[in-house]
Order: C-alpha cells, then sequence, then structure tokens
C-alpha cells in the first residue's frame, strides 16, 4: 500500500505540474512569443494536447482583435454618421451657414459667456434689398446665386470663432458678435456695405447685377437680455427704419441693462 501510495503521489505530480503550467500559460498568453515550453517531463498526450489548445487559443485571439477592429471601426463610422447628420440638422443647405435652428441655440451659449466676460454683443438682422425684383427678373435659381455670394462674403466679415453668422430664412440672415467697440463696428458695417454695393453679381449668363443690402443693429452689453427676442426686436425695428429712410444703410441702437 505504501508503494502504491508512492507512485500513486508520483504519478499525480506527474500529470498535475505540467497541466497546471500549461494552463497558466493559455491563461495569460496574448501572442505567439508568450506561449512557452513546458520545461520538464511531459507525457505525450500532454504536450499534444498543449499544442492543439495552443492553436486553438491564437486563433481565438485573432477573431478577437479582428472584432475588436470591427466594432471600433463601426464605432467610428457611427459617430462621423452622427456629426454629419448633427452638422446637417444646424446648416442651411443653400448657403452652408448655421440655420435658424442653430442660431436660437447657440445664442444663449454666446450671451452667457459675453455676460459673464462683461463684453458687448451686436445682434444684426442684414436683408438684401428689393430682393424679390431680382427673383421676379433673373428668376429663383439666380436669386439663390446671389444668396450663396452674399453669405460668402459675410463669413469673409465675420470670421471669429466669436463670430455667428445665419440665415434666418428668405433673404435674411442674422449675425451676433462680440463688440469691442462701437465705432469700430459702425465703420467695419459700413465697409460691409459699400463692398456688396460694389459687388459684381453674375451667374452663367445673367448679369452683371448689383445689389445692396440693409441692416439694423442691436449694440450693447450682453446682460441687457438672455432673450433672443428683445434682441430681435431692437435690430429688426432698426431694419425696418434703414429699410423705409431709403435702403443700402445701416440703422444702429445702443441697447441699455437700465430698463
Amino acid at each position: 500500500l505504501l508503494t502504491a501510495s508512492f507512485f500513486a503521489k508520483r504519478f499525480a505530480i506527474h500529470l498535475s505540474r505540467p497541466l497546471a503550467f500549461v494552463m497558466k500559460q493559455l491563461s495569460k498568453a496574448k501572442k505567439t512569443g508568450d506561449f512557452r515550453d513546458v520545461p520538464f517531463e511531459t507525457p505525450t498526450e500532454i504536450e499534444e494536447l498543449y499544442q492543439e489548445l495552443k492553436v486553438n487559443r491564437l486563433a481565438l485571439l485573432q477573431n478577437q482583435d479582428e472584432l475588436q477592429e470591427q466594432v471600433l471601426k463601426r464605432t467610428r463610422e457611427l459617430n462621423q454618421a452622427n456629426r454629419k447628420l448633427t452638422e446637417q440638422a444646424n446648416t442651411d443647405i443653400l448657403t452652408g451657414l448655421h440655420n435658424r435652428r442653430y442660431f436660437d441655440k447657440h445664442f444663449i451659449l454666446m450671451q452667457s459667456i459675453f455676460s459673464r466676460n462683461k463684453s458687448q454683443l451686436m445682434y444684426a438682422i442684414i436683408d438684401l434689398d428689393l430682393f424679390k425684383k431680382i427673383n421676379d427678373t433673373h428668376g429663383h435659381l439666380f436669386g439663390d446665386f446671389c444668396l450663396i455670394e452674399v453669405a460668402k462674403i459675410l463669413k469673409r466679415f465675420f470670421n471669429r470663432e466669436s463670430d455667428i453668422v445665419a440665415r434666418f430664412g428668405g433673404e435674411e440672415f442674422v449675425l451676433i458678435s462680440q463688440c469691442d467697440d462701437v465705432e469700430l463696428l459702425i465703420k467695419r458695417m459700413d465697409e460691409l456695405l459699400k463692398y456688396i454695393a460694389a459687388y459684381v453679381f453674375q451667374g452663367g449668363l445673367i448679369g452683371p447685377v448689383k445689389l445692396t443690402i440693409s441692416m439694423g443693429i442691436a449694440v450693447g452689453e450682453a446682460s441687457y437680455s438672455n432673450q433672443q427676442e428683445e434682441w430681435f426686436s431692437v435690430a429688426d425695428k432698426c431694419l425696418y427704419d434703414a429699410k423705409h429712410n431709403g435702403r443700402n444703410q445701416t440703422k444702429l441702437v445702443v441697447v441699455s441693462t437700465v430698463k
């Protein structure tokens, strides 16, 4: 019995040691070079099993890597698609400017930032003069061309990160920007008026055509109001006055925080 017990223990150790080594190797190995040979005498059956398990383990690791890469690829594609959808939802299809949805949302953000910085905010409404006449005379396609060209000009004139230019609808554009100096702002807006008045609109066989814009501007401490409707109301009244007084001009009102 003692002899049998001795040999049974030796046999158990002979089997258990390589099996424990094999299990340890299979659990931690990540690539081919990670697998070590069994460093002690091993039964042929266990050695053959080890080699087969290594092949299966490597195949499993490769499949996991491929699956992870596919998941990452699909995630990137999904994020890109979501960004594109968000951009499309916030962009005016014709001009490429921001649309009213984007403007409404980001006005709140920019007004809050300007208020915290105790900065002045400019809110401008820009409208093309007698635009219906251009559509009636030259067609809506040429009218669209004019809107696109004006949008490009506005983007060049107002290209700071704090500037938001959007198409509000039809031939009307809106703009908010930080205003550091009212006199410089008036000068800048006059430059814009003159630039567009001198610009030659010519698309295909139509043109050259000249057009002008009118602008209504509300400017003042950003803390004047966090309601866009209040800024719009002042700027819209200014735009009406500019149109009524002959067009191709700017009417500006400095709003006061004292109400």
